[in-house]
């Protein structure tokens, strides 16, 4: 019979899980790739062998680098085609977050963590609809969760839990260097087990066997010079927007999320406040390291903090499963209207959530130059881009020539051409999109030597003719 109603609980899992990825699937390609995904095709598509992949992103370990390199070149064309990848990460999260809600405590706190953790807009957009590492890190850090859980649960030494446990762990460091916080935490929730005699210490060799799985990056990491300049320095506004994030931007959420903070301070078991305490130990870290420790990278990047949508959920699952129980603890029916409607809200939110972001220009912008016809493959035609680098890279890859389906057009970015070099062309398409602006020279040039013929304000793309040429 507890065979029967645990097979029940998977498929109800598998069911929610499937949803969502169906509808991820599905409305993809509404979300053209931004400039770091731009930056990720060039990691993974432009290189040419997966070591070379591996080692190109400086900004992120190179597991998804890897996985990447690979699918791009199986992958049919398109957006939905190749963020499968972190499509499928985030629907098996699903599937672990209500596993992990469950194994606290049951069924309905289950399935109401694997539907809270489906409809987070947040979530869904910085992973499911990312074509970066976040995907990887919140699965095997959710993975790493439920290892842990299921341990705490069920005391006693097991040899293949102690071999995955390190596995995922080693997986989420390898994904993203918040993964290797998140451990970080589960450690110090296992050193104060350990202290209360309430684990075994040869659990402590998963630990040992993830970083010793971790020292060749390690070493790399170690080696490189690369800083986050742009990072702002958290403050208490900050960790607010971090927590509307974490909770989908949806205020009934997170004001569940600061009821389950408000829970974590009663008496009950310490598997059921692990979520809370995870959560907001991992937030402290990073705000006193980035407030009054870090000298350039402050690391207070929302979508850093991904690893915690599941904690975050779970709580809230937890918190409303402990007001069901304690309101309406023998109206079933009440309970389910209400579950069913929170559901409902939460999806509407997401839906609001994902319309009010604006799409990134860059597919829009490519096919707009290509609709100009002849002209854009002139001898005497350039195209400059502001955004240079890996995203111009990454845009001349992907929606300029479409991995190599279209013909290429004279693309150069504004920060590796002169004036002198300007001047050789009569028709210059500027793509002004970008962090990096424009050369005082190359401005100057435009200004006295060329004309303003149009400007595509929304595609922020302007069309330069010389002015002898008028």
């Amino acid at each position: 019979m507890l065979a029967t109603s645990k097979n029940t609980s998977k498929m109800l899992y598998v069911v929610i899980s499937a949803a969502a990825f169906a509808g991820l699937f599905l409305f993809a390609n509404s979300q053209p790739f931004w400039s770091d995904e731009l930056c990720q095709i060039t990691f993974s598509g432009t290189a040419g062998s997966w070591r070379r992949a591996m080692l190109y992103d400086p900004h992120t370990p190179p597991l998804y680098d890897i996985a990447l390199f690979f699918w791009y070149r199986l992958a049919p064309y398109g957006e939905r085609w190749l963020l499968l990848l972190s499509q499928g990460a985030f629907a098996i999260t699903v599937f672990v977050t209500g596993l992990v809600g469950e194994k606290i405590r049951n069924r309905r706190t289950g399935l109401l963590a694997a539907s809270l953790m489906a409809l987070n807009g947040s979530a869904i957009l910085a992973c499911g609809w990312e074509l970066r590492p976040q995907a990887f890190m919140l699965l095997f850090c959710v993975l790493s969760l439920y290892e842990w859980v299921a341990r705490v649960k069920k005391p006693g030494f097991n040899t293949p839990r102690m071999l995955r446990y390190a596995a995922w762990m080693a997986l989420s460091g390898y994904s993203h260097y918040f993964g290797v916080l998140f451990s970080g935490m589960l450690f110090l929730m296992d050193c104060f087990l350990a202290l209360r005699k309430k684990m075994d210490s040869r659990y402590f060799l998963s630990y040992a066997l993830a970083l010793l799985a971790y020292i060749p990056w390690l070493r790399l990491m170690l080696g490189g010079e690369e800083t986050g300049l742009w990072q702002p320095v958290p403050s208490l506004q900050g960790v607010a927007e971090l927590l509307r994030f974490l909770s989908g931007e949806n205020l009934l959420i997170l004001g569940l999320f600061v009821l389950a903070v408000v829970f974590a301070f009663r008496k009950s078991a310490f598997v059921e406040r692990a979520p809370v305490v995870v959560a907001c130990l991992m937030i402290l870290v990073i705000f006193v390291y980035g407030r009054f420790i870090a000298w350039r990278s402050t690391f207070w990047v929302p979508r850093y903090f991904s690893a915690l949508f599941p904690c975050v959920m779970v709580a809230c699952a937890l918190a409303l499963d402990t007001l069901l129980q304690a309101v309406l603890r023998r109206k079933q029916k009440i309970v389910a209207g209400v579950c069913v409607g929170l559901m409902l809200f939460a999806g509407w939110n997401t839906v609001q959530v994902i319309q009010r972001v604006t799409p990134a220009p860059y597919r829009a912008a490519a096919e707009w130059l290509f609709a100009q016809g002849d002209p854009i493959y002139a001898s005497d035609t350039i195209v400059i881009s502001s955004d240079g680098g890996w995203p111009m890279d990454g845009w001349n890859e992907y929606y300029i020539t479409k991995q190599g389906r279209r013909d290429p057009i004279h693309l150069v970015d504004v920060w590796t051409i002169g004036p002198d070099e300007l001047l050789r062309f009569n028709r210059v398409y500027h793509s002004t999109y970008g962090y990096w602006g424009l050369p005082e020279s190359l401005r100057q040039t435009l200004e006295e030597h060329y004309v303003l013929l149009g400007e595509n304000q929304e595609l922020y793309i302007r069309v330069y003719g010389k002015q002898n040429q008028q």
